[in-house]
């Protein structure tokens, strides 16, 4: 496998628009995102240590915020569900947020795990709806955790 890390080669695949080829089974608006998903896909160690991470989530006080978008195309929905089972969001607590109609002040803070859809929102939901995710930050970052 190669693997490039120079400013050159980000170029040479901005410049050859990679993430816009026919052959591509994916739109992405930028390369940023292609090399995002890229590097997803290279980390062989993620299918391995999914279920523990998780585990280890829930078992820990470490506040978690889990953000799709309602028009994913990457995950499949039951993918998500089975992971806001697994950290034990209910589908009822699921925090429904529409751009058009919300804005950052409406999202709640305070709860250690929280999951939310972005209506109308893709695979790259956190980057498109970034007045939703920057606050999420902030909302993770303000929780209070307590020794255990």
């Amino acid at each position: 496998m190669f693997y490039f890390r120079s400013e050159l080669w980000y170029n040479f695949l901005g410049m050859t628009r990679i993430h816009k080829l026919p052959s591509m089974p994916m739109r992405f608006d930028n390369v940023n995102e292609f090399l995002l998903i890229c590097t997803t896909v290279l980390d062989d160690q993620s299918p391995i240590d999914l279920h523990r991470r998780i585990e280890l989530l829930v078992k820990s006080n470490i506040p978690v915020t889990l953000m799709y978008g309602s028009e994913e195309t990457l995950v499949t929905k039951g993918s998500i569900a089975k992971l806001n089972e697994e950290l034990g969001v209910k589908p009822e607590e699921i925090i429904r947020l529409d751009g058009e109609k919300h804005t950052a002040d409406d999202l709640p803070a305070g709860k250690r795990i929280t999951s939310y859809v972005i209506q109308k929102g893709g695979h790259f939901a956190h980057a498109n709806f970034n007045q939703f995710s920057n606050r999420m930050v902030e909302n993770l970052l303000a929780y209070k955790t307590l020794p255990q």
